[in-house]
C-alpha cells in the first residue's frame, strides 16, 4: 500500500493508492499545535495536537466515543561533545560532525502509535529517515518528510488511509520537534 501527500496552501492533500484524493490535513505543523485529518466531505476524523514531548491524538470517527491517546516521544541519548577523537582526533571534536556541537535539541526517535491494525512504531534517525515497524519488524516507511512536493507513506500491510495520515502527521511533528525558531 503506497498513500501519496502532498503539500498545498494552508493543508495538505492525502491520495489513496489508486491516486484518487481522499482527503486532507488542514494546517500546517509550524503554524499551530494541531492538525486534523478530515475526509473528502470535510469531516474532521481525528486531530493530532503537537504537545511537550509527544502528541496528543483525538479520534472523531465515532462521535458517540471521545477517544484521545497520549503518545510520548523518545528522545536519543544525549553524546557528550568535546572529547575528542572525532575527525583529525583534535579537542572539541565529534565524530561524524565535524567541529564540535555547542548545543543541539535531542531529537525524537521513536514513538508508538495504537492503530486498528496494531501497534506502530515510527522510528527517526540521524540522517532523518523515517521508517515504521511492528512487532515483527519493517512494515514500511515515509519518503521525503522536508519535501514540499510531496510524501509517500508505504506500507506492507493494507492499512486505513487516515489511520495512514495520522501515522504520517505524528512523524512530522517527530521531524520538526528538535527545530530551534530564530528570533
Amino acid at each position: 500500500m503506497k498513500i501519496r501527500i502532498k503539500e498545498c496552501v494552508g493543508n495538505s492533500r492525502i491520495y489513496g493508492e489508486d491516486g484518487s484524493m481522499a482527503g486532507t490535513i488542514e494546517g500546517w505543523p509550524k503554524n499551530g499545535p494541531a492538525r486534523e485529518i478530515c475526509g473528502t466531505d470535510g469531516n474532521v476524523l481525528y486531530r493530532v495536537r503537537k504537545e511537550k514531548g509527544g502528541c496528543l491524538i483525538e479520534n472523531r470517527t465515532k462521535p458517540q466515543m471521545k477517544q484521545e491517546v497520549t503518545i510520548s516521544f523518545q528522545y536519543e541519548e544525549s553524546r557528550e561533545c568535546g572529547k575528542g577523537g572525532g575527525k583529525g582526533g583534535s579537542n572539541g571534536g565529534s565524530k561524524g560532525y565535524g567541529a564540535a556541537v555547542l548545543f543541539r535539541a535531542p531529537l525524537a526517535v521513536k514513538a508508538v502509535i495504537p492503530l486498528t491494525a496494531g501497534d506502530v512504531m515510527v522510528r527517526q534517525n540521524r540522517k532523518r529517515e523515517i521508517v515504521l515497524e511492528d512487532q515483527n519488524g519493517q512494515i514500511g516507511r515515509i519518503t521525503q518528510i522536508a519535501s514540499l512536493t510531496g510524501h509517500e507513506v508505504e506500507w506492507e500491510k493494507t492499512l486505513d488511509v487516515y489511520e495512514a495520515a495520522v501515522v504520517f502527521t505524528v512523524a512530522e511533528y517527530m521531524y520538526h520537534d528538535d527545530d530551534i525558531d530564530v528570533v
